[in-house]
C-alpha cells in the first residue's frame, strides 16, 4: 500500500525518462510504500526531524519537489543524493 503525500494523493513527484535513464531507474510517478516509510523512519527518522521536517513524508516530498540535481551514490546500493 502507498503512503499519502502531505499535499494529498499518492504521487510525491514524477521522474522523467531522461533523468531516469541517467540514474538507471524507472521513469514514472514517485511513490512511497508503507514498508519504505517504516524503513526510513527506523533508520533516519530522528535525523529527518532534527533537520526541521515534520515527518518522513514531508522530507520525501521536499526531495521530490525542491531538488534540481540528483547524484548516484558512490558506494553501491541504491543511494541517491538530491540537491
Amino acid at each position: 500500500m502507498f503512503v499519502e503525500c502531505p499535499g494529498g494523493g499518492i504521487d510525491f513527484g514524477y521522474l522523467p525518462d531522461e533523468t531516469a535513464k541517467a540514474i538507471r531507474r524507472q521513469a514514472g510517478p514517485i511513490r512511497l510504500l508503507e514498508s519504505d516509510l517504516r524503513h526510513i523512519e527506523e533508520r533516519h527518522g530522528d535525523q529527518i526531524r532534527h533537520a526541521g521536517y515534520e515527518d518522513v513524508p514531508s522530507f520525501v516530498q521536499s526531495g521530490c519537489t525542491e531538488s534540481n540535481t540528483i547524484y548516484r551514490g558512490k558506494h553501491g546500493g541504491g543511494a541517491l543524493v538530491l540537491i
